[in-house]
């Protein structure tokens, strides 16, 4: 997954070098969307502020509320035969792979593919404490047991988590300890 940095870096390399493929990795970090979902949604799958995913990898439709930077790109893109004019330029799966590794190479991330991003994704949603619940759906996954692989938590969360409970239930605890 992305550090915060490393999001900035590359938004920074695609905003300079190809608005298509910055425009995609915005929708990509800000949705989840896998990178075939993603090239192939059409004006029809944006309604009322919304992005919808009719088939997937794991033939779970669903739908998802626009971020606001989402939402600015939807705007700003030309309108075409797909939402963001990819099948109009000839835009692939190669394309996208090709300016990641060359994105990747220039920044020296060399582990940086556009599956990093749902990976991202899925880690900052499980950062925020969403529900495993949540974020599986929003991943479009059947089971929860994928969903866990794209949530990377480390020792600063657990710690986190305990300093939640304490802040939270610390007094609780404390007039436990008194009664007994």
């Amino acid at each position: 997954f992305l550090t915060n940095e490393e999001e900035s870096a590359i938004l920074e390399y695609f905003r300079k070098n190809n608005s298509d493929i910055y425009d995609f990795t915005v929708v990509a970090l800000d949705t989840g969307f896998r990178k075939s979902e993603l090239l192939n949604l059409e004006n029809r799958d944006i309604a009322e502020g919304m992005l919808i995913i009719w088939t997937s990898k794991g033939d779970v439709s669903r739908s998802m509320k626009m971020t606001p930077r989402v939402r600015e790109i939807v705007k700003r893109r030309p309108k075409g035969e797909a939402a963001f004019n990819y099948k109009l330029l000839s835009f692939s799966k190669y394309v996208v792979r090709t300016a990641f590794e060359n994105m990747a190479k220039d920044l020296n991330l060399p582990d940086v593919t556009p599956h990093v991003l749902r990976h991202t994704f899925g880690t900052r949603l499980a950062k925020l404490r969403v529900p495993l619940k949540n974020i599986k759906t929003l991943m479009g996954h059947r089971c929860s047991s994928t969903t866990e692989r794209y949530m990377h938590l480390g020792e600063d969360d657990l710690t986190l988590d305990m300093n939640l409970l304490a802040k939270e239930y610390g007094s609780c605890v404390q007039n436990v300890t008194k009664m007994a």
